[in-house]
């Protein structure tokens, strides 16, 4: 909502709740991953016992709505255009917003396609978060300051990428607990299980053993990285990231990245929906 068309929508809601007799406009924007008839977006307009302008304004704001529809098609770089803007990028750090592994949408947090892009093109100072205990005990064996080969991600499923083989070099070992400073969750206490830090070819790979948002700097800082100082950071993450982060980004990129909360629909075998429409209700 900070951002067209979306913003443009709800201004567009503000200016009708300013009629008089008008108590309420609502903008409900869908969600676009659930297999169901009512998959569209809405609107709800609220009157004092005035029917016909509660009608007036939600069609007023469903037309806008309907003129705004090929603005909503994401248009974002994939995999291999996001990390070479990256790497070729002034603005540091850039962070890369992994869309199709989103955590927080519930995704497994084991996507390998951008960590496999990154070091394909000979990426430095990057860091990727990846949620994986086989790779994290196997680390944890191999001990700080061990060189170990290492089978990182894509162990969940088929749609976030094959597991990568690696030579890594355990740079850290930590519990996984921190806890949150600012931005979002403050003072609240996290625990991503065992947390394994291992570098391979310049890209830190930070394991671990619980899959988390990226909603706090600390999250990196607990086990010894600092944010601000690394070239390229990979977040499992759509939204929640930007609190943390937007302060401290050179340039954020959204990746059009596949996985179970990728922006390409395509790839979903919806059965449920319906044609597009426009109908009124009154309640």
């Amino acid at each position: 909502t900070d951002a067209d068309p979306m913003k443009e929508l709800f201004a567009h809601a503000h200016r009708l709740e300013t009629v008089e007799g008008v108590l309420s406009v609502t903008v409900a924007g869908g969600f676009a991953y659930s297999d169901v008839p009512e998959i569209g977006p809405g609107v709800l307009a609220i009157t004092n016992d005035d029917v016909p302008l509660a009608e007036s304004c939600a069609k007023e704001l469903a037309d806008h709505f309907i003129e705004l529809r090929e603005s909503f098609v994401p248009n974002l770089p994939d995999v291999s255009e996001a990390v070479k803007r990256a790497i070729e990028s002034d603005s540091n750090p850039v962070i890369l917003a992994d869309i199709g592994d989103n955590i927080g949408a519930g995704t497994t947090g084991d996507s390998t396609f951008i960590l496999s892009e990154l070091l394909d093109q000979e990426a430095e100072s990057a860091v990727v978060i990846i949620a994986d205990p086989e790779a994290v005990e196997g680390a944890k064996k191999a001990g700080t300051g061990q060189n170990v080969t290492l089978s990182i991600g894509g162990k969940t499923d088929s749609y976030h990428g094959k597991p990568l083989l690696l030579d890594c070099a355990v740079m850290k070992i930590t519990d996984g607990v921190f806890l949150n400073r600012g931005q979002m969750r403050d003072g609240i206490t996290e625990n991503m299980g065992r947390t394994a830090v291992v570098e391979t070819s310049g890209i830190k790979i930070v394991l671990t053993e619980i899959k988390m948002p990226p909603w706090n700097l600390e999250q990196l800082r607990s086990v010894g990285i600092e944010p601000e100082n690394e070239k390229i950071i990979a977040l499992k993450s759509a939204v929640a990231f930007r609190a943390a982060y937007e302060p401290i980004a050179g340039e954020i990129i959204e990746v059009n990245s596949p996985g179970l909360s990728s922006i390409d629909l395509s790839q979903f075998n919806f059965t449920n929906i319906k044609d597009v429409s426009l109908s009124v209700s009154n309640v």
